[in-house]
């Protein structure tokens, strides 16, 4: 059996799918709206089901919550759960991490280093 046969993509459930996975990752619309590179204002007309996404924003939502992108189009709810306060900060930034390249990884990976050198002291 084929889930996904008779599912039709509806602009509203990818809005509602998108603002529950902005609050499960602690990301505040500007923030989506930054990873995206859109105005958080589209940010609202699409969580409202008002607009919908490009093909390439679609895929950078799959990337920055790393879920399938039939999790986003149909909700199937397979791959959400509600982060703990403890693991909010670490969703936030994992999604703040999406995308950067190795050279821009290092930078970050050398300042947290830096920052916990500087909180021993």
């Amino acid at each position: 059996m084929n889930f996904y046969k008779d599912k039709v993509f509806k602009k509203e459930i990818l809005g509602n799918t998108m603002k529950k996975y902005r609050l499960a990752y602690d990301l505040s619309v500007e923030e989506l709206a930054r990873l995206l590179g859109v105005s958080s204002a589209f940010v609202g007309l699409i969580e409202r089901g008002e607009r919908g996404l490009s093909l390439k924003n679609l895929v950078r939502l799959t990337e920055i919550f790393d879920v399938d992108i039939n999790e986003l189009i149909y909700d199937t709810g397979e791959n959400l759960t509600v982060a703990t306060p403890q693991e909010r900060p670490l969703r936030s930034l994992s999604a703040l991490l999406t995308g950067l390249n190795e050279k821009e990884m290092q930078h970050i990976i050398v300042l947290v280093q830096s920052l916990k050198t500087l909180r021993g002291k």
